[in-house]
């Protein structure tokens, strides 16, 4: 009788946790998918309207400081988003009179990416406005931006120096381990990190059109500031520094107790070597895949810290056909020196 409960309870959980995990990824996860369509729009004239109208005078002469115009026109856009979340919470928040066992810590980290979010687009559509005085220009500007933010991530993979940063720069996908339950230190940190780079950004613009001065040197504020944030943000990629929590009921986004035991229990230092076959029709562990690479280990690093990774290349013509298609009349020497210099191995 025990044990026929102990499995019903677990098959409960399983259900129910797998229940809410659907409910959270076409609601909360549904919305990201557009909300990036709305924010430009009331962004656009948050400083725009400001300069158009002339009205920035007025702020100029009242005994407020630029960042406290900023921060204001910030805080109006987290007030908006809080709105937002605040109608799906109520909306989501009744499951818990109807659906039992309904696991609303995974709805509250949701949630909270999605505010995250918001407060990013907010952050970059209000530097947007401020560099021009007509709001539909603003709008396509945090269009662009928000675009390139979202395929950054893919620019520039094989650089080993440049890999790192435009991968971590990288928006896209960052909202949804939220929605999936997993709450990391290195994705909060990004949308607080990429949030005060705007802000700042922001703050420097009006600070430089009240100011005359040469541009090189609003230049070098840019890139200072970009450097500090690049900076911590590097840092806060370093596996032994970032922490977790999985709220998913059935903590399906954590390895088990079992796996944890036995990394746990490997003496010495961990090193994983990947074979690449240059020849091969996916490619992955190519330099310009090896962040991707990576994120298939990230739950065991996540134990483990110290793993290391070593890749290795070789050549093989695992698929005749395909090799014959690419590389018609060459020898496979030829065909060898093409692919390793195209993808700098």
């Amino acid at each position: 009788v025990i044990e026929n409960l102990v499995g019903a309870r677990e098959l409960g959980l399983r259900t129910n946790g797998a229940y809410t995990s659907e409910i959270t990824k076409y609601s909360i996860g549904g919305m990201l998918k557009y909300i990036f369509l709305y924010i430009p729009l009331v962004t656009m004239g948050l400083m725009s309207k400001e300069f158009s109208s002339g009205s920035i005078k007025l702020l100029y002469s009242s005994p407020i400081s630029n960042l406290q115009i900023v921060l204001g026109k910030f805080l109006s856009m987290m007030i908006f988003g809080l709105a937002l979340c605040g109608i799906m919470f109520l909306l989501l928040g009744y499951g818990l009179i109807g659906i039992k066992m309904y696991h609303f810590p995974l709805i509250l980290t949701g949630l909270l990416g999605m505010f995250l979010l918001i407060c990013t687009y907010s952050a970059i559509g209000l530097f947007l406005s401020s560099l021009s005085s007509y709001q539909i220009v603003a709008a396509i500007g945090t269009f662009v931006t928000l675009f390139v933010l979202g395929k950054i991530g893919t620019v520039w993979q094989d650089i080993e120096f440049v890999r790192d940063i435009t991968y971590w720069l990288d928006m896209g996908g960052r909202a949804s381990f939220f929605v999936r339950g997993l709450i990391c230190s290195e994705d909060i940190l990004y949308f607080i990190l990429i949030s005060g780079l705007f802000i700042s950004f922001t703050v420097l613009r009006l600070k430089g059109i009240r100011e005359k001065r040469p541009k090189y040197i609003s230049v070098m504020r840019y890139a200072f500031t970009f450097c500090i944030v690049a900076l911590v943000g590097y840092v806060s990629t370093i596996p032994v520094l970032m922490k977790y929590h999985d709220s998913t009921i059935t903590k399906t986004r954590s390895l088990t107790e079992n796996s944890q035991k036995v990394l746990s229990e490997i003496k010495g230092k961990i090193k994983i070597t990947t074979y690449v076959n240059l020849f091969s029709r996916r490619g992955d562990g190519l330099p310009r895949r090896i962040n991707i690479d990576l994120d298939r280990y990230e739950r065991y690093r996540r134990f483990r810290p110290d793993i290391k990774m070593e890749y290795k290349y070789y050549y093989g013509k695992d698929d005749l056909e395909l090799f014959k298609k690419r590389w018609g009349g060459k020898t496979d020497q030829e065909a060898l020196e093409k692919k390793a210099k195209v993808f700098k191995v």
